[in-house]
């Protein structure tokens, strides 16, 4: 079990040139080391085997997935777990493995997902620890036991990130029917949509944007005691994160692409979410089966970015950085997120330039 450490200065700048490698970049790469002459590739996909996560809930972070996860699991039969913080990781792993034994792959792909899950994050304000490897209790001796035993034309990355969600749901405390749909919120996971949509290409995304200087303005106040990142910082990476979002989101269909904002989430959270249930497919708990959102978000609760996720909606924060954020500061950061912020407001017809 490892402990989290709070990045140096060096280790945030390189966190910050890692965001902005394109993503192609890094997929070409790993396909290149992965090549082994006489190597036998394992196949992507398996026939007929559906996407799980069968969506993803994407955005720069900060922009309510915890919230929507709530209120999705709240009212309808659909899972998703915790943030799992190493996917993109865990992704790029069975990129570079895919011309190696099966038993090699699975080995890598289980060695890595421990390895990003099994670090203890305390929260500086109540001193709570939390471990997500704890929370999903899952046995990776199980999992890799279960996976080398597959007959051959079972067999697929797809697969192994299948089989990894489906324990999740297995261990957790839900319940689950049959029509139960697994889903992902996890906001690193807009660094790697092409990977994403690679390995599970009938998967559905929600694109969930908030005002850029709302989402620096609570990156700086929420998460700097435990990353160090500056405002500037969280300015970029809405950047980056929103830019990611609009290119997939011109790659697919608007039967598997939508996008939705945090203040219109916060305002009317029923009309948006019935909508968004629609648009996933999703049916709604049986009275004797709806959790309530303590439930939910026990685990979440631990992290001090989500400190008010165990509270009613509000749409009280939706403005709150416009008196946090003086002039001066303001005109740094709108020229940080203009460009993007156009680009949005071109292509969603949400616009965000006031008071930038």
């Amino acid at each position: 079990m490892e402990e989290y450490k709070r990045p140096n200065g060096w280790m945030r700048s390189a966190i910050r040139i890692r965001q902005n490698v394109p993503e192609q970049a890094l997929f070409a790469a790993d396909t290149i080391t992965s090549f082994r002459w006489g190597g036998q590739k394992i196949p992507l996909s398996s026939d007929g085997l559906a996407s799980a996560p069968a969506y993803f809930i994407v955005s720069s972070g900060r922009s309510g997935n915890t919230l929507l996860r709530r209120l999705l699991m709240e009212r309808f039969d659909t899972f998703i777990p915790p943030e799992i913080p190493g996917l993109g990781r865990c992704l790029r792993v069975l990129t570079k493995s895919r011309y190696r034994p099966w038993h090699v792959c699975v080995d890598s792909l289980v060695g890595q997902f421990v390895k990003s899950a099994d670090i203890s994050v305390k929260n500086p304000e109540s001193g709570e620890i939390y471990n997500l490897l704890d929370e999903l209790e899952i046995d990776p001796v199980q999992m890799r036991a279960e996976l080398a035993a597959l007959p051959a034309d079972q067999r697929s990355l797809q697969r192994i990130l299948t089989s990894l969600y489906g324990a999740m749901l297995e261990k957790s405390s839900y319940s689950n029917t049959k029509s139960t749909i697994i889903g992902d919120k996890t906001p690193w996971n807009a660094f790697y949509l092409m990977h994403i949509n690679r390995y599970l290409p009938d998967s559905k995304f929600i694109h969930l944007v908030r005002h850029p200087l709302a989402v620096a303005y609570s990156y700086n106040t929420g998460l700097s005691a435990i990353t160090g990142g500056s405002i500037e910082d969280g300015a970029r990476r809405w950047v980056t994160a929103v830019s990611r979002c609009l290119a997939l989101q011109n790659q697919k269909s608007s039967a598997s692409f939508s996008t939705v904002s945090y203040e219109s989430l916060t305002e009317e959270p029923e009309n948006q979410v019935q909508s968004l249930s629609t648009f996933l497919s999703l049916t709604r708990h049986a009275t004797k089966n709806r959790k309530t959102w303590t439930e939910i978000t026990t685990s979440d609760s631990k992290l001090i970015q989500h400190k008010r996720i165990n509270q009613p909606v509000d749409s009280s924060s939706v403005e709150k950085w416009k008196c946090a954020i003086d002039p001066q500061l303001r005109s740094r950061l709108g020229a940080i997120v203009l460009p993007t912020v156009e680009q949005l407001a071109r292509e969603t017809n949400i616009d965000y330039s006031d008071a930038l």
